[in-house]
Formats: structure tokens, C-alpha cells, sequence
């Protein structure tokens, strides 16, 4: 949820986020809408999608830990190789 509300501010590096959030807006404007009000209610789909493919890069490591390693790797996300742009594209 976190991820969401902020719009992922704070699992990336600045400039990973500007990506991120440069794919975002893109997304909602290219679908003609406002990316203020998305069909879904609230935000571009993307970020739904963004959200999943960040949970799919991690899975092994949430699946193979106890719970306080699963939590730590959802409140802090590990950095991955190929940052945000990676995700956006599995997105």
C-alpha cells in the first residue's frame, strides 16, 4: 500500500523514480485520460502493474523467508539490477 500511496518514492533512487513516474503519466495520458482520475479509481493502472512485477522479481526471497525477512523486503526493497526500468517493462 505504501508503494502505491507514494508512488514508489521510496524504493528507488531518484532518478529510477523519475522513470517510474515518467511511465506512469505517460500511461494516463496516452489512454486519454486524467491521471488524476483513471478509470480505476485513483491511479494509472501501471501502478497496479508495477506493484505485482516488484513482488514477482522478489518472490523466491519471500517465499524462502521467515516473516520478518518478508517484511523487511516490503517495507525496504532491495535493489535490483535493472531498476525501475526493468519493472515498467514487465509491467
Amino acid at each position: 500500500l505504501r508503494w502505491l500511496r507514494l508512488l514508489f518514492g521510496r524504493e528507488f533512487h531518484i532518478e529510477e523514480t523519475l522513470t517510474l513516474w515518467d511511465a506512469l503519466f505517460v500511461d494516463a495520458f496516452q489512454l486519454g485520460r486524467s491521471p488524476q482520475a483513471p478509470s480505476g479509481g485513483g491511479l494509472p493502472d501501471i501502478a497496479a502493474y508495477v506493484a505485482v512485477a516488484m513482488l514477482v522479481s522478489i518472490r523466491s526471497e519471500l517465499l524462502a523467508g521467515d516473516y520478518f525477512t518478508v517484511l523487511q523486503n516490503l517495507m525496504k526493497y532491495p535493489d535490483s539490477p535493472g531498476g525501475a526500468q526493468l519493472l515498467v517493462h514487465r509491467a
